[in-house]
């Protein structure tokens, strides 16, 4: 097995299969476009039938002070010692990731202007 992005970086040598390396990339493109549509798809029908029982998602901006307070109180009481930040750098080897555990990656920069993409992070 070869991660994706070693792909782009092989030079053209044949796989099991018949596949030059270049040529596996449109077929993966493609089967990622796939799972794509079929996620937001799946998405969007449990989104309808929860919203059909009553059941909402909401983000932070639409949260009532009540609201506010449990989460801040959820998060501190409940998540926040569940947490373990570790710092990478780039002369640093990622320590090994364990299976059945949840990760989060933030990349943090001095930018004086906003990235594309990129969102602040608002306190509650």
């Amino acid at each position: 097995m070869i991660r994706f992005s070693r792909l782009k970086e092989q030079k053209p040598t044949r796989f099991s299969g018949g596949y030059i390396a270049k040529d596996l990339l449109p077929l993966i493109n493609e089967k990622v476009a796939e799972a794509r549509q079929k996620f937001s798809a799946t998405y969007q029908a449990i989104l309808q039938e929860m919203e059909e029982n009553n059941i909402y998602l909401l983000n932070e901006t639409q949260l009532n002070e009540e609201q506010k307070t449990f989460c801040r109180e959820y998060f501190s009481n409940v998540i926040s010692p569940h947490l373990v930040p570790l710092m990478l750098r780039k002369s640093m080897h990622i320590p090994f990731l364990n299976d059945n555990k949840i990760y989060l990656a933030v990349r943090m920069s001095m930018h004086k202007k906003a990235v594309p993409g990129m969102r602040s992070c608002r306190s509650l």
